[in-house]
């Protein structure tokens, strides 16, 4: 998988100038960038992250428009304009869910709680511990040789966001040994070619010197990996343990009948299932080949979103009652409890509900896949249980005895 981590840049459309022409410019490169991040959005072999705070940072520097703002615009223009109709005029489809992505990647405070979750924000979502922006740490900044030239005219703030990201993604890049991270540009300079950066790094108080790539994302698209006929889900299950039983160890319960359990045939969809399976291939031989120090979940969490794996740990109630539905059998066909799962797709059926404590609930969605995996460090193997539908969550777990479940029902009683 390549990651596309979105810049702030992206979604910033200046305020409206009074000069047609001038404005004309600012709509039409908003425009052309999104539909490149429409393409981008649904090709199988990118994982979109997006940094941290965006629709507060394009708020508070007069960037923010909604949908309807942008609109009126477009309408305004078309007045003192009308030659234009052709090249702005039609927005319905690529402005239509504009407000419900900068609301999915916003964080949000838990309702009658002062705790927030974070937005829906890729990689960066799933990575232990970083609920708050990064870290200076990770740049030597006395060393860093400012590129603004390369990044788009927009106030210093957005700049400062972008080279802390820098930092960050180059810290990736240096410890998991990725090349397959890539800062994407937005507003003028969305048609950049890909250009390096050196961004020096603090590795263990040892000035390192690793490069980032950053590209606009109207060139972001020449990146994306070759389209694969995947076939059917039971293609997708005969093909990845074929293929990479090699690298990877492939459980008894990983099969045919399992992969389509509760799901819809073009859940995934099956490229994207294959594509993450490859990955995670790859990412073994890089651990075993670069002696990568896997001590402990983290750290595997850590690397496999560093190469694009979107990736994380089970709530901690399902480990302590060692959850049923999480249980799933080796090779040898023994019964092991699985806690870290990939997640290709995940549509979720079922509103948020603040108070409800899984936040992320997505049994009732057919689309939605999981492929549970563990790190056995005393025989230095991935082992994949299970490639298929979400696992029961406390609400339709079908095992009465599970105190999980029995102590949500009893909240419920109480509240009722």
């Amino acid at each position: 998988m390549i990651n596309f981590i979105i810049d702030t840049s992206v979604f910033s459309l200046p305020s409206k100038s009074n000069n047609p022409e001038t404005e004309r410019d600012y709509l039409n490169t908003l425009i052309k960038n999104m539909k490149s991040y429409k393409r981008i959005e649904r090709n199988n072999s990118i994982t979109i992250s997006y940094m941290n705070k965006i629709p507060v940072m394009l708020r508070e520097n007069n960037h923010f428009v909604n949908k309807g703002g942008i609109r009126e615009r477009i309408n305004e223009l078309l007045i003192k304009r009308n030659e234009n109709l052709e090249e702005i005029g039609h927005d319905s489809v690529l402005f239509e869910d504009w407000d419900s992505i900068l609301i999915k990647i916003n964080k949000r405070k838990l309702k009658n709680t002062d705790k927030y979750v974070k937005g829906r924000i890729g990689i960066f979502k799933n990575i232990p511990n970083r609920e708050k922006d990064f870290p200076d740490d990770h740049i030597f900044y006395q060393k860093w040789n400012e590129r603004k030239d390369l990044y788009p005219k927009l106030p210093n703030v957005f700049y400062k966001k972008f080279e802390v990201y820098c930092g960050y993604i180059a810290y990736l890049n240096h410890t998991y040994f990725c090349n397959n991270n890539f800062i994407i540009l937005g507003n003028n300079q969305g048609n950049m070619d890909k250009k390096d950066i050196n961004v020096p790094i603090n590795d263990k108080n040892i000035l390192v010197i690793q490069k980032v790539s950053v590209i606009g994302i109207r060139k972001a698209e020449n990146l994306c990996l070759p389209k694969i006929e995947a076939g059917n889900l039971q293609d997708v299950c005969r093909k990845v343990i074929e293929k990479f039983s090699g690298n990877l160890e492939f459980g008894a319960e990983v099969n045919n009948t399992n992969i389509i359990k509760n799901l819809s045939p073009c859940a995934g969809p099956p490229e994207k299932i294959y594509r993450y399976l490859e990955t995670l291939s790859n990412v073994y031989k890089l651990i075993i080949n670069k002696t990568v120090n896997i001590s402990n979940d983290y750290i595997f969490i850590e690397m496999l979103n560093a190469h694009g794996l979107l990736c994380s740990l089970d709530n901690e109630k399902y480990m302590v009652n060692k959850c049923e539905c999480r249980k799933y059998k080796d090779k040898f066909n023994k019964k092991l409890l699985f806690n870290i799962h990939l997640k290709p797709v995940t549509y979720t059926n079922k509103s948020y509900d603040p108070e409800y404590d899984d936040e992320t609930y997505t049994m009732a969605s057919e689309f939605t896949v999981r492929i549970y995996i563990k790190w056995d460090n005393s025989r230095k193997k991935i082992v994949v249980g299970w490639i298929g539908h979400h696992p029961s969550s406390c609400e339709d777990c079908i095992n009465n005895n599970c105190a999980a479940k029995n102590a949500l029902n009893t909240i419920k009683k109480l509240t009722e």
